[in-house]
């Protein structure tokens, strides 16, 4: 009965506590007082990003992003992949056209400001211009029912909600300032403020003129942004003056300037936007600052930022920060828990083993570096006992100097034994007969008066009677299996384990007997004798609960009155994607703060609530832990199995890794992610696509008969947090179980036969403590069906075979040939089919030469022949400058005119071709049975592949040629070579033909090297 009660109590505490954890509200804005707390990851055109010299970015309804660059279409981001905006017409935001900055309207309206084109509107995939004069800047009124919008001369106003769908030759104008309008705002009282290229103007309510700004030094001055925050007050950004901050939005206020001198670092403010109850700013040259009161911080290149000409900042509710860049692309500011620590040089590696604090407050730390000291955010060597490994410092203690003023001394393990640091001289001693003990470990102990030598220790000079307690509190030293105390004169040995059984923690409970956990498991020590508790199982990290000790080793155990009890996890999903039961990945070390405990393993860093780990019981599986890895901030995802490994210390968690030391903040650690939401993207069939129209839902699909490869893709929103996410799917009736997307955000079946289908979405936060990410549905289910052929559907096949009957009846003769014809028709039909996927799955469908995979057969296939053979491998030189230079549609172009020439070239000369990647080209000569020279050969197609492609005259002004030109690397095949071995040959031959200058072929040797990287 009481079992069972306390199982019911148990899972009642679960449910409350996940209640707790889980139902509340998700925070308006993460504050995060620490700059140094922002990680940063960077989005450019190698990611997928279509330019990388930004405008704009601004945030959407739906939780992505759409960033405006320099030129070309808006770009649509979910967090893991860009797309083009889903427009169902025929019109395009063209490249000569593209937009300058864009904005959203409360009924999910994207607007566009162009600098050529005028006003662009964009809903239900319909896109319609408002206006054929060009736009400078876009703003929404204060009340959210009229889009403001900035020309070259004037500000016009349109109705957000009920926009015009023609062209509007002579909107409304509210304001003519006679210059260009760069930015706009209406503050609460009607008036809207007016940033120009000449100064600032303000047109009062009611008013039918701007006034301008009377301010001397902002009359005439370039202003580029506007922006009212939470307090009221109205920020100017300018050009060569910083900040300008009116005490309110009126003109009359107060106003002062925010220079260099505060902290600024840079007077060219492009944007400015707030979070957290800071102000974020965009600056021409200085990264980002951010203004949290009078305090002014600095987030640019040197903390990773891939810029410091910053064009725009936007923030989400979440707490991440995205930056756009004038040609580095995209940046999202991340807020970590996590800070590192690093010397006075800036380095923070290392293996770090033990932090320790002294009875006044220091922090000492010890690693490979030997014994460090921190000072502010800073570690400064203090000592080392030698060089190398030799110098590792693996445990700290406080040497025991009872009743006196004696001096500050701490105790150090090392490689080299054990040394006493008296700190206020920094003087070092080796203990006496340490010398021995190259991989000791310190602790701090009461020992209980039973133990038969506490005579002994009390009469020792520096020995602690503590009189209320009747305990004697002494540094202990465990070498292996053998425990000591540390006395000012000797070791005394107090006892040692069995053989094999190495000591690696002990509890550190007052009063009571010593536990000790060894690679053999649990034992105790009451004074007297060393007893066995429980299991074998190798223990690593002890932690003292109200009524119990918790265990770490593989996983967690817990000891109490009754015994030892090994815990179990239900199923989760680690950083590699792969679910497993119960087991945290070998822990290392424990330590506690008000609601978690932190575990540290050989595989990242776990939060458990410690409520939930001081009732959890064997018989119900715990939550899943949260785990935090290198992408929430970790300095390593390795921690050595030490119990110094964690550290609380003014409430904060300090980590000692094996790539650093990291402070954790378990405030921003604990926090919930925004509300997050799966969505359908679209569907492609047969390379037909189907996207939902801007801010709608991907309805069912009846796809066309034929159809067989089918693609679906999905995005989990807001962009912010899309990565947290892992996504599972599943397509019913196909299969039954749930495969990770591994981040691909697609599903493609191949080869579906017709019918109906259900395509299920789920997603979990991996690692999240009782996943308390909020989501709207869990799984998410979409419907579409394939159409069947005339041939596969049922009345038809019905009526054939009535009338096959009748045949069969009649004319057994007619039956036969007809049978025979439709057996015919049937095999053609599928031998087409069978065709055209080989031929689909070997082909290259830009350049319709063959594909990498046909082109590892082909390779292997002549390797796999004992005759000599030869392989040719080509790039286009300088292509990426033809695409930065021309454009990607023009890039395509040029690939595919190239291909053409290298296919009439094979086919002359019986050669095989193939597209190898973006623009890499390989041709291979066949082996033969010709008794000719071979290298002649090859290096005569070499020779004829460079002068074929310079003779196509593709213009290339990026390039010293002034025409597309191509490099070869050219290799014979060697008996019992390796693919690998071939291929890496003849690509180090083709950087030295692009060493040497490009537009040129080399013949490899066994010699030839990959050199450095060379622009393509």
């Amino acid at each position: 009965m009481v079992n069972k009660l306390q199982i019911w109590l148990t899972i009642l505490f679960y449910f409350v506590a996940l209640a707790a954890s889980g139902s509340a509200a998700p925070a308006t804005e993460i504050q995060v007082t620490d700059l140094r707390n922002y990680r940063v990851q960077s989005f450019t055109t190698d990611g997928g990003l279509s330019v990388d010299s930004l405008l704009h970015v601004t945030r959407l309804q739906d939780g992505r992003i759409v960033i405006v660059g320099t030129r070309g279409e808006p770009v649509l981001f979910d967090g893991v992949r860009f797309a083009k905006p889903e427009i169902t017409s025929n019109q395009r935001i063209d490249n000569d056209s593209g937009a300058r900055m864009s904005l959203q309207t409360p009924d999910g309206a994207l607007w566009f400001a162009r600098q050529k084109a005028g006003l662009l509107r964009l809903q239900g995939g319909e896109l319609s211009q408002l206006s054929d004069i060009e736009t400078t800047s876009l703003a929404l009124s204060y009340d959210q029912k009229r889009v403001l919008v900035g020309t070259r001369t004037e500000v016009l106003e349109f109705a957000a909600n009920r926009p015009e769908k023609h062209l509007q030759p002579k909107p409304r104008v509210i304001a003519t300032p006679g210059v260009i309008v760069l930015a706009l705002l209406e503050s609460a009282d009607g008036a809207i403020w007016i940033a120009t290229g000449d100064g600032l103007f303000v047109l009062p309510k009611g008013a039918k003129a701007p006034q301008r700004f009377a301010e001397p030094r902002l009359a005439h001055t370039l202003i580029w942004a506007l922006h009212q925050d939470s307090a009221g007050r109205l920020l100017i950004g300018t050009r060569g003056l910083g900040l300008a901050v009116l005490a309110s939005a009126r003109m009359d206020a107060p106003l002062h300037f925010v220079g260099l001198e505060q902290g600024l670092p840079h007077l060219v403010i492009r944007a400015i936007t707030e979070s957290g109850g800071a102000i974020w700013l965009a600056t021409a040259g200085g990264g980002v600052a951010r203004m949290l009161g009078e305090k002014i911080e600095v987030f640019d290149s040197q903390n990773g930022l891939t810029s410091n000409t910053v064009t725009w900042v936007t923030a989400d509710l979440g707490g991440v920060i995205w930056v756009a860049t004038a040609g580095a692309g995209l940046n999202r500011l991340w807020p970590s828990p996590f800070r590192k620590i690093t010397d006075l040089r800036g380095r923070s590696g290392g293996f770090f083993y033990a932090i320790h604090r002294d009875p006044r407050g220091r922090l000492w730390l010890g690693s490979n570096w030997g014994l460090s000291r921190v000072q502010g955010n800073q570690m400064v060597q203090t000592w080392a006992p030698g060089e190398g490994q030799a110098g590792s410092v693996i445990s700290i203690v406080d040497a025991i100097n009872p009743g006196s003023a004696g001096p500050e001394v701490l105790l150090v393990s090392t490689r080299r034994g054990v040394f006493r640091f008296y700190i206020n001289d920094e003087r070092f001693e080796r203990v006496p007969g340490t010398e021995q003990f190259p991989q000791a470990r310190l602790f701090v102990a009461q020992l209980l008066p039973r133990f038969e030598s506490a005579a002994t220790l009390a009469t020792q000079p520096n020995s602690l009677l503590d009189a209320s307690a009747r305990t004697f509190t002494y540094p202990l030293l465990a070498q292996q299996g053998q425990l000591y105390a540390i006395t000012d004169a000797a070791l005394v040995p107090l006892f040692a384990l069995p053989k094999g059984a190495d000591i690696t923690d002990i509890e550190r409970r007052d009063g009571q007997p010593l536990l000790i956990a060894s690679t053999q498991g649990l034992f105790q020590f009451d004074g007297e004798s060393v007893r066995a508790l429980g299991t074998r199982v190798r223990a690593d990290a002890l932690l003292a609960l109200a009524n119990r000790t918790l265990i770490g080793g593989a996983g967690l155990s817990y000891v109490d009155a009754s015994g030892v009890h090994a815990l179990g996890f239900g199923e989760f999903t680690g950083e590699n994607g792969a679910g497993y039961r119960s087991a945290l990945r070998q822990v290392s070390g424990m330590t506690s703060e008000n609601d978690n405990i932190w575990i540290t393993t050989g595989n990242g860093l776990y939060r458990m609530q410690k409520q939930v780990l001081a009732r959890a019981t064997t018989e119900i599986s715990l939550p899943v832990p949260q785990q935090l890895m290198l992408a929430a901030g970790l300095a390593s995802t390795e921690f050595e199995a030490t119990p110094q490994s964690a550290l609380l210390h003014e409430g904060k968690v300090w980590l000692a890794s094996t790539g650093g030391v990291t402070v954790l903040d378990p405030a921003l650690a604990a926090l919930v992610p925004v509300k997050m939401s799966l969505s359908m993207r679209g569907i492609e069939a047969e390379q037909i696509e189907y996207a939902p129209a801007l801010g709608a839902i991907l309805t069912p699909k009846v796809l066309p008969a034929g159809t067989r490869r089918v693609r679906l893709r999905f995005a989990a929103l807001p962009a912010s947090h899309a990565q947290s996410l892992a996504i599972s799917f599943r397509l019913l009736p196909v299969e039954t179980q749930f495969r990770l997307d591994l981040g691909q955000r697609e599903a493609v079946y191949a080869a579906l036969a017709p019918g109906d289908y259900r395509f299920e979405l789920r997603a979990t936060v991996p690692g999240a403590a009782t996943h308390n990410a909020q989501l709207d549905s869990e799984p998410l289910s979409y419907h579409f069906s394939i159409a069947p052929k005339p041939i596969e559907r049922q009345s038809v096949q019905v009526a054939l075979g009535l009338g096959l009957l009748l045949l069969l009846s009649t004319l057994p003769m007619l039956h036969i040939f007809g049978l025979r014809r439709q057996r015919q028709r049937l095999t053609h039909e599928v031998s087409e089919k069978t065709h055209a996927l080989e031929l689909l799955a070997r082909t290259d469908s830009l350049t319709q030469l063959a594909n990498r995979r046909f082109y590892d057969e082909q390779v292997q296939t002549m390797l796999s022949e004992s005759k000599l053979g030869g392989l040719l491998m080509m790039d286009i030189d300088f292509f990426k400058r033809y695409n930065d230079h021309y454009g990607h549609q023009a890039g395509d172009a040029c690939l595919r005119a190239v291909s053409r020439c290298l296919a009439q070239f094979a086919d002359e000369k019986k050669l095989f071709a193939a597209r190898i990647g973006g623009e890499e080209f390989a041709l291979l000569l066949q082996p033969n049975e010709s008794t000719g020279d071979l290298t002649q050969q090859l290096c005569e197609i070499a020779e004829q592949v460079c002068t074929r492609v310079r003779n196509l005259k593709i213009a290339h002004s990026t390039s010293e040629c002034g025409y597309v030109t191509m490099s070869v690397g050219a290799a014979l095949t060697e008996r019992f070579e390796s693919a690998d071995a071939l291929i890496q040959r003849c690509d180090g031959a083709l950087y030295q033909a692009k060493a040497a200058g490009r537009d040129r072929w080399q013949l490899a040797t066994r010699t030839n090297l990959i050199g450095e990287s060379i622009e393509p």
